[in-house]
């Protein structure tokens, strides 16, 4: 595989965990908003957290219920950085999530409308960026770690070896303008 490819998956590897990231912060939110009967819930989170609050009335058990549940997304997410494959669970868990989400939805909702589209969407969105992540992990999973960091290192000292060079030109340009500055300077005061 080569670098440039590395690179690739590596990103959609790590947009992954930034989605999924993302969805435990705004199920923490929402938890807390039912908890103090706020009005209103973020998109992009995961529903059966707020689903156990809400039909249970928010109490102590509830709460326990629903921060189990974050705390295994919490663990896929965790794991993922280190066991690559643990991404795998979280699509599975999220899908399982978007399933019951469904079938709660197309069972007790009778009039439709655009909010639950959004939601809807932005789940599909979770959803496309945790199997891309899965796809970047079964294709990053024959690498070793070494050869996964040596190339994104090489990459990164490309870079930084190229910002160098700009630096030293800069420095090199400024020193020119200085150099003109001052003969001006000593022609002028002859």
């Amino acid at each position: 595989m080569d670098k440039d490819t590395i690179k690739i998956q590596a990103l959609n590897f790590s947009k992954s965990r930034s989605n999924l990231l993302l969805v435990i912060a705004l199920t923490i939110a929402n938890i807390l908003f039912i908890a103090t009967d706020a009005s209103f819930t973020m998109l992009f989170s995961a529903s059966l957290p707020e689903i156990i609050m809400i039909f249970f009335g928010g109490d102590t058990t509830a709460i326990i219920f629903s921060s189990g549940i974050i705390g295994v997304y919490i663990l896929f997410w965790a794991l993922s950085k280190t066991y690559r494959g643990a991404i795998i669970g979280a699509l599975v868990f999220y899908g399982i999530d978007i399933l019951i989400f469904s079938w709660l939805l197309l069972s007790f909702i009778d009039n439709w409308n655009f909010g639950y589209i959004v939601e809807i969407l932005f789940r599909l969105w979770v959803l496309y960026y945790l199997v891309i992540g899965t796809i970047a992990w079964k294709k990053l999973r024959t690498l070793t770690p070494h050869d996964f960091k040596s190339a994104l290192t090489a990459e990164f000292s490309e870079k930084k070896e190229k910002e160098a060079l700009w630096a030293l030109q800069q420095l090199s340009e400024d020193k020119d303008k200085d150099k003109d500055e001052n003969t001006d300077e000593d022609e002028k005061s002859e």
